[in-house]
């Protein structure tokens, strides 16, 4: 049997490994090919051995390449959801630098000063400005500070001297107030 026909044999046996990805990638390079043949028509050890030392590295691109796709995949998505959920929290600030200022001010901190109105003088919606008015003075102080004033609830439970767990309560419910009141328009 001369050695072409080795080789067209040797492809037709092992025809279904040779539609693996991994095996198509590597022997795409027309290099790592004719080594093959080599190894088939005349299977010496050198040849054996740089063919299996070239598919160890061709393989570990492939797994490398593969973990830092995935990587980037993963990560993507972990970053998308974060910032949807960052979207979502901070819906209602308002940030427009043109409004005059705001007849509240934090008085314990003077880096807070802001260029915003109070919070119902810039609701435009009737049915909204209503709701607010529903919500108690604390209630809405709160929801002041938090979207127009950018602070946390830590800061706030400062400002009111609380604890940020009992404004974090405020807050949810002068949430859940807000949108019983809008739902039931």
């Amino acid at each position: 049997m001369n050695p072409k026909q080795k080789v067209q044999l040797y492809f037709q046996k092992y025809q279904q490994a040779f539609n693996h990805p991994i095996i198509k990638g590597f022997f795409k390079n027309e290099r790592n090919k004719q080594l093959l043949e080599a190894v088939i028509s005349n299977p010496t050890t050198e040849n054996t051995y740089l063919l299996d030392v070239l598919f160890k590295s061709y393989y570990q691109r492939a797994r490398i390449v593969k973990y830092v796709s995935t990587l980037i995949h993963f990560y993507s998505i972990e970053y998308d959801k974060k910032a949807r959920k960052r979207q979502s929290r901070y819906q209602l600030i308002m940030d427009n630098p043109n409004m005059p200022e705001s007849k509240y001010e934090p008085s314990y901190n003077q880096d807070y000063q802001s260029p915003y109105r109070a919070l119902p003088d810039q609701i435009e919606n009737q049915i909204l400005y209503s709701a607010l008015k529903k919500l108690s003075e604390k209630q809405l102080r709160i929801l002041e500070l938090i979207y127009i004033y950018n602070l946390t609830n830590k800061e706030v439970a400062n400002y009111f001297n609380e604890s940020p767990q009992n404004i974090s309560s405020l807050h949810k419910k002068s949430l859940e107030k807000l949108k019983s009141t809008l739902l039931s328009q």
